[in-house]
């Protein structure tokens, strides 16, 4: 009887080595499925100011996609530049034309672009381009939604497309948390 028990104790040791075993093992597998879809697939940025509000306010949490890098004007990329985060409305692309009036007016190949939303004028920043800007294959133009604040390229000029990390796909408000 002692026998028995010996035995029973050893297979419920083992059996709880193997459960031990399986759960880690199913722990580094959704470890390394999470390092995938977000250091490879998806990426998660802090919004690190007001520059694109009233879309995207400071603090709000950033869904983006890594395996687009911004090919369409419109669209809200994620980008580093001089080693900083930001975010930044899409506005031209390479081989286009662009132009930032004294008067608030954005043209892109000659033409006014109507941006319902924006509710600050896009007028030129002291220290940036000069205008005309024709931008080179694999070059960007991005401004921030709040126009009177913030870097974009009315300051520091176009921005190669690899420095782009990724295009935001939603946005999580900081004060729905």
């Amino acid at each position: 009887m002692l026998h028995d028990d010996l035995l029973t104790s050893d297979k419920e040791k083992a059996r709880a080595k193997a459960e031990i075993r399986r759960f880690f093992t199913r722990l580094a597998i959704f470890a390394a499925l999470c390092w995938v879809l977000f250091g490879l697939v998806f990426g998660l940025a802090v919004v690190p100011g007001n520059t694109m509000a009233p879309r995207l306010c400071a603090g709000d949490l950033v869904l983006f996609s890594r395996m687009d890098r911004g090919s369409a004007a419109g669209q809200v990329a994620v980008y580093r530049q001089d080693g900083t985060l930001h975010l930044g409305r899409i506005a031209a692309r390479g081989g286009d034309t662009v132009t930032v009036t004294d008067s608030g007016a954005l043209l892109i190949n000659g033409s006014a672009v109507a941006e319902p939303d924006i509710t600050t004028p896009t007028r030129p920043v002291e220290g940036g381009p000069d205008y005309p800007l024709t931008l080179a294959d694999g070059e960007l133009f991005v401004l921030c939604d709040l126009r009177t604040a913030g870097a974009d390229s009315r300051l520091y000029g176009a921005i190669p497309q690899s420095a782009v990390l990724g295009t935001a796909l939603a946005a999580l408000r900081r004060d729905n948390l």
